[in-house]
C-alpha cells in the first residue's frame, strides 16, 4: 500500500514546469493592490483684481481744458470761416463751455461732480476738434 500511496502522491504533485509543456500556464501570484490615486491639491482661490477706476483729471486740469475749449470756440466764432450750420453749433457749444469753465473756476467744486464734468468737457473738446478740422479745409 505504501507503493500505491507514493505513486499517487507522485501523480498528484506534478512539477509546475511540466504543465507548461501541455499548454497550461503557470498561475500568476496575486498582485498587490495599488494605492488609490492621490487627488491633486487644488490651488488656492485667486482674488480678482480690483476694477480699475479711470482717473479723473484734477479740477485745475479740467479748468485749463475748459478755458482752452472756450478760447477755441471764440476763435472759431470770430474767424468768419464758419458755414451757417457750423456757426449755429459754435453758438450752442460756447455757452456750455463758458458755464463749465465758470463752475470749475469756483474755489470749491464738488469732487463727485468732477467725473461728469470731465466727460462733458471731453465731448465738447471732440466737437471743437471736428469743427476746427472742417474750417481748416
Amino acid at each position: 500500500m505504501l507503493i500505491v500511496a507514493s505513486v499517487l502522491s507522485g501523480l498528484l504533485v506534478v512539477p509546475l514546469t511540466s504543465l507548461a509543456q501541455y499548454g497550461v500556464e503557470r498561475p500568476k501570484p496575486p498582485s498587490l493592490p495599488t494605492a488609490p490615486a492621490v487627488p491633486s491639491v487644488p490651488s488656492a482661490p485667486t482674488v480678482p483684481a480690483a476694477p480699475t477706476v479711470p482717473s479723473v483729471p484734477s479740477k485745475d486740469a479740467l479748468l485749463k481744458q475748459a478755458n482752452g475749449v472756450v478760447g477755441d470756440l471764440t476763435s472759431l466764432k470770430n474767424s468768419g470761416k464758419l458755414a451757417a450750420p457750423q456757426a449755429k453749433q459754435v453758438d450752442t457749444l460756447l455757452p456750455k463751455a463758458t458755464s463749465m469753465a465758470g463752475e470749475l473756476a469756483k474755489p470749491q467744486v464738488d469732487a463727485t461732480r468732477l467725473p461728469q464734468l470731465a466727460t462733458e468737457l471731453n465731448s465738447l473738446q471732440q466737437q471743437v476738434t471736428t469743427l476746427k478740422g472742417l474750417v481748416g479745409r
